[in-house]
C-alpha cells in the first residue's frame, strides 16, 4: 500500500511544481508616437535615392492572438505622415544655380498607409512586464508629395505631381507591455519600417523612380485585452 500512496503523492508534486499553461490571450493596441527617417530617406542632399523627409507622426491599431507562451501571431494597421524638408531642398537649387534665394520650393508631405501580418516572440511576464519581438510582412500604399521648384526668373523649373502608389513593406518591432490590470495596460513600441516604392515622374527620363523609404515610430499607446 505504501508504494502507490508514494507514488501519488511525488506524480501530485511534479506537476504542481510544473508552471501553469498560459490562457491563450487576444489583445488589443492602440498606440500614436512620432515617426523618424533614416538612411537614405533622411538624406538632405541632391542625390539619386535622396528623400528630404523630416519628422512626422503615426498611429497604429495591433491585433495580437497568443498561440504559445512564447509565440504569438500579430496583425496591424498603421498610418504615418512625414513632412518634405522645402528648406534643405531649396539649398540645394541653390547650390546647383549658385544663385542664393533665387528659388522657391512648396511641397506636400509623405503619407503612408499599412497593413501588415507576422509572428512575435514573447519574453515571459516579470513584475508585470511583457517583452514583444515581431517581424511583419505586407502591403503599403505610399504618396509621394506634390512638389514646385519656382525660380523667380524662370518660372517653374522642375515640379512633381502628386501620386500614390503601391509598395510590398516589412517592419521590425520591439514592445515592452506593462499590465496595471488584467484586461488594461500600457505599452512602447519601437518599430522600423522598410518599403521602397516606384512613383511616376511626368518629366524624368525614365518616367518612373524608385524610392527606398525608411522610417522609424516610437510609439505610446494602450493595451485591451478582449
Amino acid at each position: 500500500m505504501k508504494k502507490p500512496f508514494i507514488l501519488i503523492l511525488i506524480l501530485s508534486l511534479t506537476i504542481s511544481a510544473v508552471p501553469a499553461q498560459k490562457e491563450k490571450e487576444r489583445v488589443i493596441l492602440i498606440n500614436s508616437g512620432i515617426s523618424l527617417p533614416f538612411s537614405s530617406f533622411a538624406k538632405k542632399e541632391m542625390d539619386h535615392n535622396a528623400g528630404f523627409a523630416g519628422a512626422g507622426m503615426n498611429i497604429d491599431i495591433d491585433y495580437l492572438n497568443n498561440k504559445a507562451r512564447w509565440l504569438t501571431f500579430t496583425a496591424s494597421a498603421g498610418y504615418a505622415i512625414l513632412n518634405f524638408k522645402e528648406e534643405a531642398y531649396r539649398a540645394g537649387y541653390d547650390r546647383i544655380l549658385n544663385q542664393d534665394g533665387a528659388v522657391t520650393v512648396t511641397a506636400g508631405n509623405y503619407q503612408f498607409y499599412k497593413t501588415v501580418v507576422g509572428l512575435a516572440v514573447i519574453v515571459p511576464e516579470f513584475y508585470h512586464i511583457e517583452l514583444l519581438f515581431s517581424a511583419q510582412i505586407g502591403a503599403a500604399i505610399a504618396i509621394h508629395p506634390e512638389i514646385s521648384v519656382d525660380h523667380i526668373q524662370y518660372g517653374v523649373i522642375n515640379s512633381f505631381s502628386k501620386d500614390h502608389e503601391w509598395a510590398a513593406t516589412s517592419n521590425l518591432n520591439m514592445r515592452i507591455n506593462y499590465n496595471i490590470s488584467e484586461k488594461y495596460g500600457v505599452n512602447l513600441t519601437y518599430c522600423l519600417n522598410y518599403l521602397t516604392p516606384y512613383f511616376y515622374d511626368d518629366i524624368g527620363v525614365h518616367h518612373v523612380f524608385s524610392l527606398p523609404v525608411r522610417f522609424g515610430n516610437l510609439n505610446l499607446g494602450i493595451a485591451i485585452k478582449l
